[in-house]
């Protein structure tokens, strides 16, 4: 059994109806009927599977801080199992519980249309009732030794993962590493042998047929002829793939790969020749009129093959070299605009100098005519009482024209003052410079970034929300949760 964890959504904006309505629902090729996809179980705090978006949505609206409140996982278990209700339903609700989401809402949706019987988990992140967010630690790793438990549990087929049961002790005990290095390195080569998810892009991107893509061409439309005569079995399959440059190979599960002859590159055959090898049942209405699987007999072998796959890939990766001139000359055009700007600046400096000049004069006249009055006052022939008031009057009125000549020299300050570095490239960006349109795209890219840092769940901003500045462990520098020393040991994680 496995637990993948799909990955988020870059804009971190998941929604609950839309999951809900992929987990559901699922339309007839050939009618276009809506189907309901499989069974689900429903959490208990929530009042009804129709409501269920709304009531999780609702939910999580409490949690302002909360931007991406979808928690989406899968349980997967391999081919050929088929849980009953009762066991995958205690599988999801064990997941559940590892990860601290027990009390959450929540929605399991299994399917079982697919050669793995697998069960999708949606849950909402915020709590029901305390409306806390919850994000659970080394999720990864909690999940895979649930796998392993359920695995040991229920009497299914142990799966390689981070962890391994130990039947000596009863426990699930991590895999030690150079076994998960062997995995690793075993996982990667079956991904090079077996790439079909990259095939359309490799088309896109290196002006190539991708094998899947030869495959499903003649070499599919004449097998699938060849199957629906009288009397067909293996040999008339692996004469018409030999045909082409192509060779059927049978796995250990019950699959089928075709290989490229002379090559190391292969595509499931449930991918390219769908009608007959894609599903169980397919495999077993093939199995049961062509009999078990043969290799090719020699008569075959010695076909000569009329057309070959020629692999004419280029990398998927741009040109190293051309990337790396594209960013030298990005950043001189933008070490360029800088050297503009900081000339701009200059020269809005020096149109500053004639109103400093002007405002020191101003200030000057302004304080010669106050005194001017005071001496006036202090001279006339007054009582002593009547030169007091006098005086304060002055006073009042001499703060009032500072104050009228502070606000009026600030409007004037304003109107030179200089633009910011990124409002000036606004500017220039509107006039067309390539220059500022570049860096307003790297402007755009950062916001980005600091957006999606600053989110509750990712990195400091996790540790703020959970552990604020103030408690105590923030506070002690020995202690082993310190934030500098947490973030370093997890920052692999996060």
């Amino acid at each position: 059994m496995l637990a993948p964890i799909p990955p988020k959504r870059r804009d971190g904006g998941s929604s609950f109806g839309k999951l809900k309505k992929y987990l559901t629902e699922d339309v007839d090729k050939e009618t276009g009927e809506l189907l309901f996809r499989g069974d689900y179980l429903l959490s208990d705090a929530l009042l009804s599977f129709e409501t269920a978006e709304d009531e999780m949505r609702g939910v999580a609206a409490e949690n302002a801080r909360c931007d991406d409140p979808v928690y989406h996982y899968i349980i997967a278990w391999q081919e050929g199992e088929r849980p009953t209700r009762e066991q995958w339903e205690a599988a999801a609700k064990k997941t559940l519980e590892d990860l601290g989401f027990a009390e959450h809402q929540y929605l399991a949706v299994v399917h079982d249309d697919t050669d793995h019987f697998h069960a999708h988990v949606m849950v909402n992140r915020v709590h029901p009732e305390t409306y806390k967010a919850h994000y659970p630690q080394f999720s990864k790793r909690t999940l895979d030794k649930s796998m392993r438990e359920i695995e040991a549990g229920q009497g299914w087929k142990e799966s390689r993962g981070l962890y391994r049961w130990d039947a000596a002790t009863g426990k699930a005990v991590k895999t030690e590493p150079e076994l998960l290095a062997k995995y690793r390195a075993e996982r990667e080569q079956q991904r090079l042998e077996l790439s079909t998810g990259k095939a359309a892009k490799m088309e896109l991107y290196s002006d190539a047929e991708s094998l899947q893509a030869y495959c499903k061409g003649l070499p599919a439309r004449e097998l699938k002829a060849a199957l629906q005569r009288d009397g067909a079995g293996w040999d008339d399959v692996h004469a018409v793939l030999k045909k082409h440059g192509l060779e059927l190979k049978a796995g250990d599960k019950g699959g089928y790969s075709v290989k490229a002859i002379d090559q190391d590159l292969a595509v499931k055959a449930s991918d390219v020749f769908r009608s007959d090898f894609a599903g169980k049942a397919n495999r077993e209405r093939l199995a049961a009129r062509l009999g078990p699987f043969r290799p090719a007999s020699d008569q075959v072998q010695a076909i000569t093959m009329e057309k070959a796959y020629k692999d004419t890939r280029q990398p998927l990766k741009r040109d190293p070299e051309k990337r790396a001139l594209q960013r030298e000359a990005r950043a001189q055009a933008r070490a360029q605009l800088k050297a503009e700007y900081a000339a701009y600046k200059r020269e809005a400096s020096k149109n500053r100098v004639p109103l400093q000049d002007e405002a020191k004069k101003r200030y000057q006249a302004l304080a010669s005519m106050s005194k001017a009055r005071r001496d006036e006052i202090r001279r006339a022939t007054m009582t002593p009482e009547t030169r007091k008031a006098a005086l304060s009057v002055a006073a009042m009125e001499a703060i009032k024209e500072r104050e009228a000549l502070r606000a009026e020299l600030a409007t004037a300050r304003l109107a030179v003052k200089p633009q910011t570095y990124r409002e000036w490239v606004v500017d220039r960006a509107a006039e067309g410079q390539d220059a500022a349109i570049s860096q307003l795209r790297a402007f755009d890219y950062q916001d980005k970034r600091r957006k999606i840092r600053a989110r509750p769940g990712r990195g400091r901003a996790r540790l703020r929300q959970h552990h604020p500045t103030g408690s105590t462990w923030a506070a002690r520098p020995g202690c082993p949760s310190h934030p500098g020393r947490y973030l370093a040991g997890q920052q692999a994680y996060w």
